[in-house]
């Protein structure tokens, strides 16, 4: 399903994001769509700004509870955001540099390169085998579901030769972040998690998150209703299947949990410069030469890549999605000052969470920004957009109004004066040539004082 929701968000010329409570009704009537018309088990979603959180939930946990805001999830892969976020601030630090090598830190194991660097690990150029593609991997931890799997036994009977020479190319491989893990824990003394919460005060800025099955329980999670044994879809935590061998083999790479609400802090804190310095948030949205939407354990996601299907979106987003038969995406877009997480406990049902995610960053033609708490609601269209040297701009008043209309930029400042103040009414449309540079600009009518915007992009 496409939800282009226009109007999403109302923004302030000094960036300030705020949701706006009128529209909050029309996002949540089309979440519960989504949920209903792709039959979900159970969807939770956080929408965050500078001064707002939004959530909403969908489905259930076990039969007859309801999803709530405080239901945890498994994040998955999202978990490598912390695990690359702790070195980075361990480099901040001055504990290890991202050239270091890995024997400088662990002994010598089967099949890995004790060469390759941090670096290479964080953005998957190291090209060690991916324990979790080994083919007796999950048969043996849904197997022996009790066991708990450590680090060094992922190493010793999971990993296959390497994929190829390190620094030469990407491909992902949970197998890094194990490794990131053990390097954390040489250097620090503690386990991965441990320093994690330690250096971030997860306690007081993220309470929600946790590492099981060593810090909570997998009953604390909400039920993840799968299909594990071949006999059907079940709720696993009802059934008295144990997933402590699934969380403690995923460890590093893949076993955090965490609320939609309390991930999409943690977003918005580490990508907007929060918990790392400028030059480490650099190296962090730095891609490899290999694969130019992964940085050192985050994906970005270019405007291009998001709309597939949707029309133009200008968008750019960073962040991270993951599975561990939980599924979660969590993203920060930061032109809008938006972060959202969507998670689910729904392992079977095939709705497109990443469609539903990026649609929310699509804010489409008629998104508006506005200077004051009321906003026009006459018709304002202008096409093409994005445009290259012509735009045309079309709007229509059922009654004598005083019009103008300008361009301005984000700060607010006139570009040019497009219409003079008049008296107008009636239906307006008219062709202008802009010359002026490529970019991001907002299209401003004035009518009786209120002011509508209108996001254009010129190529």
């Amino acid at each position: 399903m496409r939800l282009i929701l226009a109007s999403l968000f109302l923004i302030s010329l000094q960036g300030e994001a705020q949701i706006s409570p009128a529209l909050i009704e029309q996002f949540e009537t089309a979440f519960q769509e989504y949920g209903n018309e792709n039959q979900v088990i159970g969807v939770s979603i956080a929408i965050r700004t500078a001064d707002d959180v939004w959530t909403d939930q969908f489905g259930i946990s076990a039969e007859s509870e309801p999803l709530t805001e405080d239901h945890l999830f498994a994040m998955g892969s999202v978990s490598k955001t912390i695990t690359s976020a702790t070195i980075l601030t361990m480099y901040e630090d001055g504990l290890l540099t991202l050239e270091d090598p890995l024997h400088l830190y662990l002994d010598t194991y089967s099949d890995i390169d004790s060469t390759v660097t941090i670096r290479q690990l964080l953005n998957h150029t190291s090209g060690i085998y991916n324990y979790t593609n080994h083919p007796s991997f999950f048969q043996d931890v849904l197997q022996n579901p009790e066991e708990i799997t450590l680090p060094e036994e992922v190493l010793a009977n999971y990993v296959l030769s390497p994929d190829f020479v390190a620094g030469t190319n990407y491909t992902y491989s949970n197998t890094n972040y194990v490794l990131l893990g053990m390097v954390i824990e040489e250097i620090s003394g503690q386990t991965y998690y441990e320093e994690a919460r330690e250096r971030f005060d997860f306690d007081t800025n993220y309470p929600s998150f946790a590492l099981p099955p060593f810090e909570i329980s997998t009953l604390d999670l909400a039920h993840l209703w799968a299909d594990l044994d071949g006999f059907g879809v079940a709720d696993i935590q009802a059934s008295g299947t144990s997933l402590n061998n699934l969380f403690s083999g995923a460890g590093p790479a893949g076993a955090y949990v965490a609320t939609p609400k309390g991930l999409s802090k943690w977003a918005r804190d580490l990508y907007t410069g929060e918990i790392l310095q400028s030059s480490t948030m650099a190296e962090l949205l730095t891609p490899s030469a290999f694969n130019g939407n992964y940085g050192l354990g985050v994906e970005i996601i270019s405007g291009g890549a998001i709309v597939s299907g949707l029309g133009f979106c200008s968008t750019d987003v960073v962040g991270h999605e993951g599975g561990i038969f939980y599924t979660t995406f969590t993203y920060y877009d930061a032109e809008n000052d938006l972060s959202i997480a969507v998670q689910t406990n729904d392992a079977v049902t095939e709705a497109d969470m990443r469609q539903l995610a990026f649609d929310l960053f699509c804010i489409n033609d008629n998104f508006v920004v506005s200077i004051d708490e009321e906003i026009y609601t006459e018709s304002l269209e202008v096409y093409p957009n994005p445009f290259i040297d012509q735009l045309t701009v079309s709007y229509e008043l059922s009654t004598s109004r005083d019009v103008s209309l300008s361009l301005v930029d984000y700060t607010g400042k006139e570009i040019r004066n497009i219409d003079q103040s008049r008296k107008f009414t009636g239906a307006y449309q008219e062709e202008f040539t802009m010359d002026i540079p490529s970019g991001l600009y907002l299209l401003k009518l004035v009518i009786d004082d209120q002011m509508t915007y209108k996001k254009i992009i010129k190529n």
